[in-house]
């Protein structure tokens, strides 16, 4: 009796053994598929992430270049409606304060632009001031803005659309700003343009254009100012 239960024990031990191995291997592996697991997810949330950046990149770029397009548009809604109310414009006698409020009863200025009286802000968040002035037979009509964010595009962008308008332009300042005393570029108009001005806007090609705007690449901060008008406008 006492031999049986020997044996017994020793089978049920023997079993025991058998089951704690066979537990030890399902573990091991258990454990290695754990393993695999975690890198595979880890993999999956690099691939996310990498997939997340370019998305959020490719985002930033659209939402770029639709805010530039949509000043390109704002500005020439501004530019052509100059040009469609030329005649009423040439006998404006008022000062450089309420032009823009002569601009806005024209419909010259989108609603969407208008910043207080005397300013008006554009989808890049340039502020503009819109001038006047008269110099004997001649009127100037003025707008001017310090560009502070992806100058060199903009500056670029402007000078190509104001092209359009050559025959209307006295002439466009390109500067680097805040120094009244750094380096800018004139670029004219037909009825300015001569041999002796390195830039005239019914040649500006691309080339020209990228080194007109120079003053625009890399700086903090560059001031543009469009001006139509002339002796020709009477």
């Amino acid at each position: 009796m006492l031999f049986f239960s020997f044996k017994t024990r020793k089978k049920s031990y023997s079993t025991t053994q058998t089951q704690l191995k066979s537990a030890d291997k399902n573990f091991s592996h258990t454990s290695q598929q754990i393993g695999r697991s975690m890198i595979e997810m880890l993999g999956v949330l690099a691939i996310i992430g990498v997939l997340s950046i370019g998305g959020i990149a490719g985002f930033s770029k659209a939402m770029y270049n639709h805010k530039l397009n949509k000043q390109t548009e704002q500005l020439n809604h501004i530019f052509a409606g100059i040009v469609e109310n030329q005649d009423k414009l040439k006998n404006y006698t008022g000062s450089s304060v309420q032009v823009l409020s002569v601009f806005d009863a024209l419909n010259i200025i989108p609603k969407e632009m208008k910043y207080g009286s005397s300013r008006i802000r554009d989808s890049m968040e340039n502020i503009w001031q819109v001038g006047y002035t008269r110099e004997g037979a001649s009127q100037y009509f003025a707008l001017d803005a310090d560009l502070t964010d992806h100058n060199f595009d903009q500056c670029k962008n402007m000078v190509a659309l104001v092209k359009e308008y050559h025959d209307l332009i006295w002439q466009i300042v390109i500067r680097q700003y805040p120094s009244a005393s750094g380096p800018f570029v004139r670029v004219y108009g037909d009825k300015f343009c001569s041999s002796s001005t390195s830039y005239c806007l019914n040649n500006m090609n691309i080339a020209r254009i990228q080194q007109a705007c120079d003053n625009c690449r890399k700086k903090e901060s560059c001031k543009i100012i469009i001006i139509f008008g002339g002796t020709h406008w009477q």
